[in-house]
């Protein structure tokens, strides 16, 4: 088999057609649709089904239209996990530290699995990653900034190159609690929003822009 041969098998390439919507094909984990406004690709995990342009093309194409989509497929995280990995953070500062929520997917079940710090700062953590049980799936990646504001430096960004997951920051934590988060794929980060009832919502996706 060739080598463009097997990119093809791994990486299907498919064509929006102008008469019926793309159907998602969940079996896929990675391919590619070439629609009417350029590139899209189709992810499926475990835990998440997304539809979203990666390449935006300068000309209309002869082809289909298509439409952002996104689908958690696993449970949110409850609230007293995120409160648990807060006072994991308050405890570490002034220097950060890290975590894993790890989703069950047999149990519908998550847990807190905190990162064994090798070395911690109050602007870095190094860190051994906890061993997960089978069948589990780290989906959120967490780490504290103590008294700094949360966000993202260009080091977390390196971090979370080619990555599929949720990516979390917490940070002023000896005051009101402030929080970044994101979802990765694809080198991509789309902002997301903790809402009170520890649910996601993702930001821009209908109009498929990454930020």
């Amino acid at each position: 088999m060739s080598m463009d041969s097997m990119i093809q098998q791994a990486f299907p390439l498919r064509v929006a057609t102008t008469e019926c919507t793309l159907p998602f094909q969940d079996d896929v984990p990675v391919s590619y649709a070439v629609a009417s406004d350029g590139l899209w690709q189709d992810l499926s995990s475990d835990w998440l089904a997304l539809r979203h342009r990666v390449a935006v093309s300068d000309i209309h194409l002869p082809y289909g239209p298509l439409k952002p989509m996104v689908e958690w497929k696993c449970s949110f995280p409850p609230i007293a996990i995120w409160q648990a990995f807060a006072e994991q953070a308050r405890q570490a500062m002034p220097n950060e530290c890290a975590a894993l929520f790890v989703w069950a997917p047999s149990t519908d079940s998550w847990r807190l699995a905190m990162r064994d710090a090798l070395s911690a700062s109050p602007t870095r953590v190094d860190y051994r990653n906890p061993v997960l049980e089978p069948g589990e799936i780290a989906v959120v990646d967490i780490h504290s900034h103590g008294r700094l504001p949360a966000g993202f430096s260009s080091i977390d960004d390196l971090d979370d190159a080619g990555s599929v997951k949720v990516s979390a920051v917490f940070g002023d934590l000896d005051t009101t609690v402030s929080v970044a988060m994101r979802l990765c794929v694809a080198g991509l980060h789309y902002k997301l929003k903790l809402d009170s009832d520890g649910s996601f919502q993702l930001g821009q996706i209908i109009e498929g822009a990454p930020q």
